[in-house]
């Protein structure tokens, strides 16, 4: 990741984080480092998936389509109810901000989609089926390597 970072310190690369990301920072030293990343301009922040409790009003986060949520959804996690996902009771689990990440950088219209997440990176040939490409830090670094 530091390798990437440094690829959008030198403009060879322009990275975007969708704003769901704070809002699951587990720590305080990496919420600081998220927020330093951004001020510099290094990272740019998209919009997510509009969900109350989650977003602010004004924010950059987009209500959703539902179907094409879903469909996301069904790619990632094709043996999970996406109505139950999309609508959870109580706390969204991390499947559902795992999708919220998904469509923002969709509707964002964003080149990749980089992640070590295993289970989207399984996912990889339904996604692109829906125009989601990812990729790997390591595969995005040596893509872009000058």
């Amino acid at each position: 990741m530091e390798s990437l970072l440094k690829l959008a310190q030198e403009h060879y690369v322009e990275l975007a984080v969708t704003t769901r990301l704070e809002s699951e920072a587990k720590h305080e030293e990496t919420l600081v480092a998220y927020r330093e990343l951004i001020e510099s301009g290094t990272v740019q922040v998209i919009g997510a998936t509009f969900r109350l409790n989650h977003s602010r009003l004004g924010g950059p986060d987009t209500l959703v389509d539902e179907g094409e949520w879903k469909r996301i959804a069904r790619a990632v996690f094709p043996n999970r109810n996406p109505e139950i996902m999309f609508r959870p009771k109580g706390n969204l689990p991390p499947s559902s901000l795992d999708i919220d990440h998904l469509y923002g950088h969709l509707r964002a219209e964003r080149d990749y989609f980089v992640t070590r997440d295993k289970k989207i990176i399984r996912a990889k040939i339904r996604l692109a089926s829906l125009g989601i490409k990812v990729c790997t830090p390591e595969q995005m670094v040596k893509a872009a390597k000058p």
